[in-house]
């Protein structure tokens, strides 16, 4: 495991107790070069979080550099930690004795930008996304743009408009600031709309396209190749069946899959959504969306 690899390096003592569960032990951790297996954002945060007060200097390479690890580098420095390196695969981290308070805010979730842009080009209308940090989409954009959906950038406003007929496209998911890995599953359902064969590959994790399933039961055509990769034809409708989320992103991915069905879908294990997207149920139908948490 990653995030485990990474506290080892720093000191912890880690004790399998069965059932799933560890005991972690960090009495007196000391700086250390670590090097991460792969790019993984929260392995990359949890190392930061325990080096800072560390004793000695810590070196973490193959850093996960997304503008949310970026921006808890520039909060814990606001706090008197001493981290250089900020936006880039390798971090340095000076241990100091500790923390003190200090305010931050955080900045706008790309991911979530990237989510409700996908459903604004499928959903016959025209969609204000407020709040953006537009240099954090740039790929995300430019893929948007491929497959044929119509936006504008307006200061921090993103205005997507659903018009005009969408084309296939490729995607390849990589560490930022390529393709994120976590929107791979919302292009999918965008794939579902959009003219000819599209294919989308995520050579970072296995096991991110059992959505795929789900949205064959509501009519798409798609073939999952390998655990990696998916073919997807289009246009084909959907229609509402009873599906699962089977995890936070695939989750969301299915809500859109439902509001462009035609009759009802009910989506089980919907509570995984929550932990990536606030009141998600709520503010869709502040904008027309009819979905009822039950």
């Amino acid at each position: 495991d990653t995030h485990l690899h990474a506290l080892k390096q720093l000191g912890a003592t880690i004790e399998d107790c069965g059932d799933g569960a560890i005991r972690l032990t960090a009495t007196n951790l000391s700086g250390a070069t670590i090097i991460l297996p792969e790019f993984s954002v929260t392995a990359t945060e949890n190392a930061l979080m325990a080096a800072v007060t560390a004793q000695g200097t810590t070196i973490i390479k193959l850093a996960a550099a997304e503008p949310h690890v970026e921006n808890l580098c520039q909060f814990l420095n606001a706090a008197g930690a001493r981290i250089s390196g900020l936006g880039t695969h390798t971090l340095a981290i000076e241990g100091v004795e500790k923390l003190h308070g200090t305010r931050h805010r955080i900045i706008p979730d790309q991911i979530e930008a990237g989510t409700l842009a996908v459903l604004g080009a499928l959903t016959k209308g025209t969609l204000n996304i407020r709040g953006v940090v537009p240099e954090h989409l740039d790929i995300i954009l430019l893929t948007l743009k491929r497959a044929g959906v119509n936006f504008e950038l307006k200061g921090d406003t993103l205005v997507v408009t659903s018009t005009g007929q969408l084309h296939a496209f490729k995607l390849q998911t990589m560490p930022y600031p390529g393709f994120p890995t976590d929107l791979q599953s919302p292009f999918g359902v965008l794939a579902t709309k959009c003219s000819g064969t599209s294919l989308i590959h995520d050579p970072m994790y296995e096991g991110r396209l059992g959505y795929i399933n789900e949205l064959i039961k509501m009519g798409a055509n798609a073939t999952i190749c390998d655990p990696h990769r998916v073919v997807i034809t289009g246009p084909t409708p959907l229609y509402g069946r009873e599906i699962r989320g089977l995890d936070l992103r695939a989750g969301a991915t299915l809500v859109i899959a439902g509001l462009v069905s035609t009759g009802e879908t009910i989506l089980h294990n919907a509570e995984v959504i929550d932990r990536g997207y606030e009141r998600f149920d709520e503010r869709l139908r502040a904008i027309g969306a009819d979905i009822q948490r039950v």
